[in-house]
């Protein structure tokens, strides 16, 4: 029965706590991305773009009410984005790797903390 307390909980509290499992895990996955050194400054620049442009996604699609299409578009375009930033990371990995220095995004300390 689609009504029952156990189908209500399971639906509103097993399959959300799921999904932000999932989550959690992908930002761990993120995070062992970038390399130790630059791990912090790289994460946070990676997490925070992807709050920014998940979280104007909504004002931005029905701001242009006009265009039936401007969701697509928008997805579409975004999508250019993430594609254009990953084929730079690769060129930038493959001519980094080819004269064997290490990408430094932040100033790194000679000596821990």
């Amino acid at each position: 029965d689609p009504g029952s307390p156990a189908a209500v909980g399971v639906a509103g509290v097993v399959v959300p706590g799921a999904l932000m499992a999932l989550g959690a895990l992908t930002n761990v996955w993120a995070a062992e991305l970038f390399p130790f050194e630059v791990r912090g400054a790289a994460f946070s620049l990676y997490y925070n773009v992807g709050v920014v442009a998940g979280g104007l996604t909504p004002f931005v699609c029905s701001s242009f009410k006009a265009v039936p299409l401007f969701p697509g578009y928008y997805t579409v375009a975004v999508s250019s984005v993430a594609l254009a930033a990953m084929v730079a990371t690769l060129w930038l990995h493959r001519a980094h790797r080819a004269d064997q220095q290490r990408l430094q995004v932040v100033h790194i300390r000679a000596d821990p903390y």
